[in-house]
C-alpha cells in the first residue's frame, strides 16, 4: 500500500524544522505575505524584502543568483547600508534554515564557500555575541540556541577554510572604487583576523554549546587558527602580490603574535616558503622587510631558531663527511633570506651572544658556524663579535683556561733537575 502514495512536497509552518536536501524533494515554507516576485527582481531592495519574508528554496536561489550576477551594478561585497542589511538577514534568518542544504551540496561537489568582505565575517561575530548574551543571561530561553551557534560555527569554518580566504577577504573588502587599500578597510581586517577576535569569539561559542576542551571547529582552536593564517599568507606571498598586499600580510603576522603559538605559526610559514616544492625564499625576505624595524628582529630570530633546529635534525641524520656541506647550505639560506637590510649586524651579534649570558638563544654550534661563515669576509663583524664575546665571557675563560695554558707552555721540572 505504501507504494501507491508518492510525496509531492512537504510544508513546514516553522522554517527551522526544514530538512530537505538539494537532491531530494524541495521543501516549501509557508510565506507571510511576501511582497515581490523572486523571478523578476530589479533592485536590491526587492531582494531584501523577499529574504525577510522567509522565502522557499526556489525563491531563495533566484535571489542569490540576482545578488551574485556580475552584470549588476550592486555588489554584495561592497561595504554599504544595503549590503550590510542583506548580509545581516542572510546570517540571522537564512543561514539557520538553509545551511544544512548547502553544506551537503558543497560536500558532494567538493567545493568551498568564497568569503565576502570583512563586514560579513564581523556580522558572524556579532551574531555569536548576541546569542552568547541570550545564553548566559536570565532572560528569554531559546530551545534552538545551541543549534544556531553550531550552524554559525560550521558556516564560519567553511567560509575561512580555504587557504586563499585571507586574500579573498582583503581583495573584496578593498575592491570598491571609493576604498583606499591602506584605509580603514584593511585595518579592520587586521583587527578582526590578526588580533584574535574570531578565535576568541568562536571559542566562547564552542564553550557555550558544551564542547569544553575538545573543540570540533578549527576556528576556535588558537593553534590551528594561527597555522591557517600562516598557510594563507604563504600562499598569497608565492603569487608575488603588490606592495600594499605585502604590507597587509606583514601587519597580520605581527598582530597575530598576540594570539599565541608564534613558534607554530613561524614553523608553518617558514616551511611553506623555504622547504616545499614551490618554495620562494625571496618572498619570505620581502615579507620580513615590510615589518616595522621594532618588530622585525622577533620574526628574524624566529627564522634563525627554525633554521637552527632544521640544521640540527639534518646533521644528526647525515654522515660526518657531509656536515660541512649542511653548514654551507644553511649559511647560503641565511644570507639570502636575512641580508643586512632585513637583520642588521648588531642584531646578528645580539642573537649569537645574548645579554645576559644565561639567556642563551635557541642556537647550536652548527647554526653559529653557518652565521660566522656567512660573514667570513667581514672583518669588522668578526671583530665586534669577538669583542662582545670576550667582554661577557673573557674573565671566566681566562680563569678557567689560563692555568692549563701555562702548564702546557712551561715544562715541569723535578726537584733534582731544576735549573740553577
Amino acid at each position: 500500500m505504501d507504494d501507491f502514495f508518492t510525496p509531492v512536497s512537504t510544508t513546514y509552518t516553522n522554517p527551522r524544522l526544514q530538512g530537505a536536501s538539494p537532491g531530494g524533494t524541495r521543501t516549501s515554507v509557508v510565506k507571510n505575505n511576501r511582497g515581490g516576485n523572486a523571478t523578476s527582481l530589479t533592485t536590491p531592495e526587492e531582494a531584501l524584502e523577499i529574504l525577510k519574508s522567509k522565502p522557499d528554496y526556489s525563491d531563495f536561489i533566484h535571489v542569490l543568483k540576482y545578488l551574485s550576477h556580475p552584470s549588476r551594478q550592486f555588489s554584495l561585497f561592497t561595504p554599504g547600508p544595503r549590503s550590510s542589511s542583506i548580509t545581516t538577514v542572510l546570517v540571522d534568518e537564512i543561514a539557520p534554515n538553509y545551511w544544512p542544504i548547502f553544506q551537503e551540496s558543497l560536500k558532494e561537489k567538493s567545493e568551498h564557500l568564497q568569503p565576502g568582505s570583512d563586514a560579513d565575517v564581523e556580522i558572524f561575530c556579532h551574531a555569536f555575541e548576541a546569542l552568547a548574551v541570550k545564553s548566559v543571561s536570565g532572560g528569554l530561553k531559546r530551545p534552538d540556541l545551541e543549534l544556531h551557534i553550531d550552524i554559525y560555527l560550521d558556516l564560519l569554518s567553511a567560509l575561512l577554510g580555504p587557504d586563499d580566504a585571507l586574500e579573498s577577504l582583503y581583495i573584496r573588502s578593498t575592491s570598491s572604487p571609493n576604498t583606499d587599500p591602506a584605509s580603514h578597510a584593511s585595518k579592520d581586517i587586521v583587527s578582526l583576523l590578526g588580533r584574535g577576535v574570531i578565535v576568541s569569539t568562536a571559542a566562547e561559542a564552542d564553550f557555550l554549546i558544551g564542547r569544553r576542551g575538545s573543540s570540533l571547529h578549527w576556528v576556535s582552536d588558537a593553534k590551528q587558527y594561527v597555522e591557517w593564517l600562516a598557510r594563507s599568507m604563504s600562499r598569497w606571498m608565492k603569487k608575488s602580490p603588490p606592495e600594499k598586499s605585502i604590507e597587509f600580510c606583514a601587519e597580520v603576522l605581527v598582530h597575530s603574535w598576540s594570539i599565541g603559538y608564534s613558534d607554530d605559526m613561524h614553523r608553518e610559514l617558514f616551511t611553506s616558503l623555504l622547504l616545499q616544492g614551490d618554495a620562494q625564499p625571496q618572498a619570505l625576505s620581502t615579507l620580513l622587510m615590510r615589518i616595522s624595524p621594532t618588530q622585525r628582529d622577533k620574526a628574524s630570530y624566529g627564522l634563525l631558531s627554525f633554521v637552527s633546529r632544521l640544521v640540527q635534525d639534518v646533521i644528526e641524520a647525515t654522515e660526518p663527511s657531509l656536515h660541512n656541506s649542511v653548514v654551507s647550505a644553511a649559511a647560503t639560506m641565511i644570507k639570502s633570506v636575512l641580508p643586512c637590510d632585513v637583520l642588521s649586524k648588531g642584531s646578528y651579534i645580539a642573537w649569537l651572544v645574548p645579554e645576559p649570558s644565561d639567556s642563551m638563544s635557541d642556537s647550536n654550534v652548527w647554526i653559529r658556524r653557518a652565521i660566522i661563515a656567512g660573514f667570513s669576509d667581514d672583518v669588522e663583524f668578526l671583530a665586534d663579535l669577538l669583542n662582545k664575546a670576550l667582554a661577557l665571557f673573557g674573565d671566566p675563560l681566562w680563569i678557567g683556561w689560563a692555568p692549563l695554558s701555562f702548564s702546557r707552555r712551561w715544562p715541569r721540572w723535578s726537584s733534582s733537575a731544576q735549573p740553577t
